[in-house]
C-alpha cells in the first residue's frame, strides 16, 4: 500500500502529490507532456483465480499526450537506493521478449484477453500464443496513442513499452521507490519518488461515484421516444474532489458492467465482483463467468468528464451519459422494455485488476404508447343527466379479433405473457420482415374533458400529467421545460 511520508494509510490525494512532483521537473518538454510515476500492490495475475495468490507491486510512468523529450535516453528505478532496472526511453522490446512475457502462468488471462480482442479485428487471421506478441508490435506497439491506452490496460505492454515495472520486494515493509531519467548529455532529472508499502494486500480501487440511469429524451420534442428500450447510464470516477477525481483517473484504465441475468423483483443485493473473481476461473477466451450475472461491455469502458448545461435553455440539453446500450442490443441480449434488472459497475486499474463494485437498480424505459380504446359509447342518462363512457378493455383477447386484416402476427402464443402483439404486414414474414409490435399492458385509462373540439385538438400533453404543454413551458425559447417542470402555474388544473 502506497503511504504518504507521514506515513499515512494510502490515499489517492497522495497519488496526485506525486503527479504534481513529476510535473515540476526540470526538463521543459517532460513538464509540459504531464509525465506521471505511480505504484500500487496488486495480484501477479489479472481478475481471475490463476495469479491471485501472489502480489507484487506494479510501477507505472507514462505521458497523459505528446510524447517524451528527444534528449531523454534512459530510465533508471531503484529500490531503497538499489538499481533495478535501466530501461530505454524509447522503443519496446523484442518479439521473443513480449512473448516470454504472457507465457508467464499468471498472465493467462491477460494472453487470452489480448488474442480475443486481435482475433476480432481481423477474423480471418485468428490471433494465437503463437503470433500475439508479433501482432502486438505490428498493430499496437506500431501506435503511439494506441500503445498508450493499450498500456493501461494490460500491464505486459506498458512493460514492453519500457513504461511499467513488476517488482516482487524481499519481505513485508515500507520501500522507496525513485525514478531517474538520464539524458543524452550525461545529466540526469529526477522524475519521481513513491513511498509504497508492501503488506500483501492489495490496494483495491474505490467505486465509480453516482452510479445513475440517466434519461437521453425531451418529452416534448421528436425524439421523445430516444429512451425507449435503452439503458444510459452516468458516473465519474471516485474522490471527494476533483484533486482525488485526478488522482484516481491516474490508476483507472476503465470499467466493466455486469447486469443480472434476468429480471428481478425487488432492489438489487450488494455484491464483490472482485472478490466472486478472484475465486473464479477464466474460461479459454479469457472471460469471467459470475454466477446469475452477464458481461455487458466487451472492452472496458473509458470514461469521459461530464457535458456541461447551457443554463439558459432548461431542459434543453440531454443528460451526459458514459455508456448507452440501444434497443436493439438490449433485445440481442434478451432484454425487453418495461424489463428490470440490476447493474453492476467496477473500476479496473493498470494492473488489469478490479476495484470495489457500485450497483443501480435499472429499470428498462417502455415508452411505446397503447392503442387507442375502440368502440366507444358514450350512454346518457336521462334521470340523472350523467354521461358514461364504455369501451372493450385493450387487451390481447380483444384486440386480436378486430385487427387482423393486412397484418400476420408473430407471437399469439407468448402475447399474454409479453404484454404485446407483434406482427408484419401481408407480403413479408415474421423472420425477415419489419416487425411492428403493439403495446397492450394498460396500467390507466384517462379521460379528457373539453368544452369544444378546437381545444381538444390544440391539446398536446408530452409527459401525460395532464395539463397543456403550452402551460408548462417556460417559453418558446425553452424546448423541453414542458417535461414535469417544478411547478406549474397554480391557477391551473390538469384536465381529467
Amino acid at each position: 500500500m502506497l503511504r504518504t511520508a507521514a506515513g499515512l494509510r494510502w490515499q489517492a490525494r497522495a497519488w496526485l502529490l506525486v503527479a504534481m512532483l513529476v510535473s515540476a521537473v526540470s526538463v521543459p518538454a517532460v513538464e509540459s507532456d504531464q509525465f506521471y510515476f505511480i505504484g500500487f500492490e496488486a495480484p501477479l495475475g489479472s481478475i481471475s483465480q490463476t495469479g491471485q495468490a501472489q502480489s507484487g507491486v506494479l510501477l507505472r510512468w507514462d505521458t497523459l499526450e505528446g510524447e517524451l523529450p528527444p534528449d531523454l535516453q534512459s530510465f533508471e528505478l531503484s529500490r531503497d537506493g538499489e538499481l533495478l532496472a535501466t530501461l530505454p526511453a524509447s522503443g519496446h522490446m523484442s518479439v521473443a521478449e513480449i512473448a516470454a512475457l504472457y507465457a508467464l502462468p499468471q498472465s493467462e488471462r491477460l494472453r487470452l484477453e489480448a488474442m480475443r480482442w486481435l482475433s476480432e479485428e481481423t477474423p480471418d487471421t485468428p490471433v494465437d500464443a503463437g503470433n500475439l506478441a508479433g501482432v502486438l508490435v505490428d498493430r499496437v506497439l506500431a501506435s503511439v496513442p494506441r500503445a498508450r491506452l493499450s498500456s493501461r490496460i494490460d500491464p505486459n505492454i506498458a512493460v514492453a513499452r519500457y513504461r511499467g515495472f513488476r517488482d516482487q520486494p524481499p519481505g513485508l515493509g515500507t520501500f522507496s521507490y525513485t525514478l531517474i531519467g538520464r539524458l543524452a548529455d550525461g545529466g540526469t532529472v529526477a522524475l519521481g519518488t513513491l513511498d509504497i508499502e508492501v503488506d500483501g494486500i492489495s490496494d483495491a480501487l474505490a467505486a465509480g461515484q453516482d452510479l445513475a440511469q440517466v434519461q437521453m429524451r425531451r418529452c416534448d420534442a421528436p425524439e421523445a421516444a430516444k429512451d425507449h428500450g435503452g439503458v444510459a447510464l452516468n458516473w465519474r470516477h471516485p474522490g471527494a474532489n476533483p484533486i482525488e477525481h485526478y488522482a484516481w483517473s491516474l490508476r483507472i484504465a476503465g470499467y466493466d458492467l455486469y447486469r443480472t441475468s434476468s429480471d428481478i423483483d425487488a432492489p438489487p443485493m450488494p455484491l464483490d465482483l472482485r472478490a466472486l473473481a478472484a475465486s473464479t476461473a477464466h474460461d479459454p477466451a479469457g472471460r469471467i463467468a459470475l454466477a446469475g450475472l452477464e458481461k455487458v461491455n466487451d472492452q472496458p469502458i473509458i470514461v469521459a468528464g461530464s457535458a456541461t448545461q447551457q443554463s439558459q435553455y432548461q431542459g434543453f440539453n440531454p443528460a451526459f451519459a458514459q455508456f448507452f446500450e440501444t434497443h436493439a442490443e438490449l433485445l440481442q441480449a434478451g432484454v425487453q422494455p418495461g424489463g428490470r434488472r440490476g447493474y453492476y459497475l467496477v473500476a479496473r486499474d493498470q494492473s488489469g485488476n478490479w476495484g470495489d463494485t457500485a450497483v443501480l437498480d435499472v429499470s428498462v424505459p417502455d415508452l411505446s404508447a397503447p392503442p387507442a380504446p375502440w368502440n366507444v359509447r358514450v350512454l346518457p342518462s336521462r334521470a340523472t343527466g350523467d354521461v358514461r363512457l364504455m369501451w372493450p378493455q385493450v387487451s390481447v383477447l380483444n384486440y386480436f379479433p378486430v385487427h387482423q386484416a393486412g397484418r400476420q402476427y408473430c407471437n399469439l402464443a407468448s402475447a399474454d405473457v409479453d404484454g404485446r402483439l407483434d406482427f408484419v404486414y401481408d407480403g413479408e414474414t415474421c423472420d425477415q420482415g419489419r416487425t411492428q409490435s403493439v403495446d397492450l399492458e394498460v396500467a390507466e385509462y384517462r379521460v379528457y374533458r373539453f368544452t369544444n373540439s378546437r381545444q381538444a385538438l390544440d391539446f398536446v400533453d408530452g409527459d401525460g400529467d395532464g395539463f397543456h404543454d403550452d402551460d408548462e413551458r417556460l417559453g418558446l425559447a425553452d424546448p423541453g421545460t414542458a417535461c414535469d417542470p417544478e411547478l406549474p402555474d397554480p391557477d391551473l388544473s390538469p384536465l381529467s
